[in-house]
């Protein structure tokens, strides 16, 4: 089913219109979260208030976190201003992090804050800024780890986070990493995939499609040189296809977007979240290889690792597994799919062999590399990609040649797959 946005007027955005109120479902833990957005327009910017609510604890003080850095992105807390307490008798200070505070109330009470959540930045949304909250008069694009301010949680306690998105302009579309069109939204799960979300809405146009029953939407923004069919028909191919390559299907609702970045040519960018992938492109550009690339790469990671097993603590001595293996298997899938020629395939091929052979580290060891990588992100870029891709091909090749086409890499891809549980996948270094 599609639906189709309509025009979106400033005036929709001061308007006095009544909201009804959300019936959200009983929590099922102790740690029950509540978000409710609204808009706000002035000097034509837009801006959204965020209204937080939680039971505050025994102790009668608690941390709060702001948003700091992610993705490379510094100082994310400079997008939350006005930040106050709405409860009675509670109280909020600085601590020595900007992107801290202390909070003191009456124990075992409601604790009730709000924020305005603002553009902090100026110029074209380029490959740096598309990770910090987008907010205009006509959309906005804000992902969770960047936006939600909280009380401290580990990453693995469950909870209940509400989002409330009644407040939007009736004419605004909605898809968000909890879902699409409705604007009373729950999770329950863990706090790191609650906040490792997307949220888009406003001029987006909105294509609701299934898998196997399972819910595949879309949500794009912006003209393009290709039609949104031929995005959401190339795309849902992809994530069928390795759904069906890995035989699962568990994936009740997943959410795709498309928002294009403030240059005509020659960027791109892709991030998987909590149910969610969003794609940055160029305004101009066409549907080449290269944006499927980087959504099957990302959509492959759905499985290696984060289903196969994320090892706790630092991931260099594994990444060439991780990185690499997706790198080769990336156009693996999308020859498979018949999205790319053989002739196309064996290109790309090629291209990661001489990145391998030309650029510096080939003859670095492991150790080397962790130290040398933990120490300076720049130092070896992507040699874990290039030296797992490389490794991939090889023992494909090898795997076929010893069993006479009777088993490949794929075999030993689905062994952990179906025999390790979450974060118990033990690699040794190559």
């Amino acid at each position: 089913m599609r639906l189709r946005p309509l025009s979106v007027l400033l005036a929709v955005l001061s308007s006095t219109a009544s909201f009804g109120q959300c019936t959200f479902p009983a929590s099922l833990s102790e740690n029950l979260l509540t978000y409710s957005f609204e808009p706000l327009l002035a000097n034509d910017k837009m801006s959204l208030r965020v209204t937080i609510e939680f039971e505050g604890g025994s102790q009668g003080k608690a941390n709060l976190e702001l948003p700091s850095e992610w993705a490379g992105q510094q100082h994310i807390e400079n997008s939350i201003a006005e930040l106050k307490v709405l409860s009675p008798d509670t109280t909020l200070s600085d601590t020595k992090s900007p992107s801290e505070k202390e909070l003191r109330f009456p124990p075992n009470t409601p604790v009730r804050l709000s924020y305005i959540l603002v553009k902090d930045w100026d110029g074209p949304l380029n490959g740096d800024t598309r990770f910090r909250a987008d907010l205009s008069t006509d959309y906005f694009h804000v992902i969770g780890v960047a936006a939600l301010v909280h009380p401290e949680l580990r990453g693995f306690t469950t909870v209940d986070v509400h989002f409330d998105w009644q407040k939007l302009p009736p004419t605004w579309s909605l898809a968000t990493s909890f879902g699409t069109a409705t604007r009373c939204q729950s999770f329950h799960g863990r706090w790191q995939e609650a906040v490792n979300s997307l949220f888009v809405g406003g001029d987006y146009r909105i294509y609701r499609t299934t898998i196997s029953g399972n819910a595949l939407d879309f949500a794009i923004r912006g003209k393009w040189h290709f039609s949104d069919e031929e995005w959401v028909n190339q795309v849902r191919k992809i994530v069928e296809f390795e759904r069906t390559f890995w035989r699962d299907n568990d994936f009740p609702y997943f959410l795709v977007t498309l928002t294009p970045l403030g240059q005509d040519h020659g960027s791109i960018g892709g991030t998987a979240l909590t149910n969610a992938f969003m794609m940055h492109l160029s305004r101009l550009d066409a549907l080449t290889s290269e944006p499927l690339e980087t959504l099957a790469h990302e959509t492959f990671h759905t499985w290696n690792p984060y289903k196969v097993g994320y090892p706790p603590g630092s991931d260099y001595p594994v990444s060439w597994f991780f990185e690499g293996f997706t790198a080769y298997y990336a156009d693996v899938m999308l020859f498979r799919a018949g999205l790319i020629s053989f002739s196309d395939y064996v290109a790309s091929i090629n291209e990661k062999l001489r990145k391998y052979e030309l650029n510096e580290g080939m003859d670095v060891t492991l150790q080397d590399f962790i130290r040398r990588h933990s120490a300076d992100h720049s130092v070896l870029d992507q040699l874990d990609s290039r030296r797992g891709a490389v490794l991939a091909m090889w023992m494909d090749a090898t795997v076929r040649q010893k069993t006479g086409d009777r088993s490949s890499l794929d075999n030993l891809m689905f062994d952990p797959y179906r025999t390790e549980s979450p974060r118990k996948l033990k690699l040794q270094a190559a």
